[in-house]
Formats: structure tokens, sequence, C-alpha cells
């Protein structure tokens, strides 16, 4: 699971009501760090899905899109 599939599975907390992937505000507090912490992930060799995982957790089934 690539970083898009990833940002992709997870809805923008901002309000903005789109995906971390499709969010549009230039410096969402939500979208902008959850990014740069799935792609941190990713790099360091983490599953995709248990970034998801760990974002459920963190925030709940919202979170999930």
């Amino acid at each position: 699971m690539g970083q898009r599939a990833v940002e992709e599975g997870l809805t923008c907390q901002c309000g903005c009501g789109l995906t971390v992937a499709a969010c549009n505000h230039l410096e969402c507090g939500f979208a902008v760090p959850a990014r740069q912490r799935i792609a941190q992930g990713l790099a360091s060799g983490e599953p995709g899905q248990q970034i998801l995982d760990d974002f459920r957790k963190e925030y709940g089934e919202k979170v999930l899109s």
C-alpha cells in the first residue's frame, strides 16, 4: 500500500469532509502532518495497514474513509 492509498484511507479531521489525499487547505492542521507521518512510516518500512490502524486507535473509526 503506497502513500496515496493510505492518504485516501483517511478522512481529514479539519472539517473539509475530504480525504487526507484530497484536502486542499495549504496549511491544514491535520492533513499536512498526517501526510508527513504517513511518509515517514512507509519510509521506515511500516505497512500501510498498520499506519491506518494507528490513526484509527488515535482518532477512532471516524478517521477511516
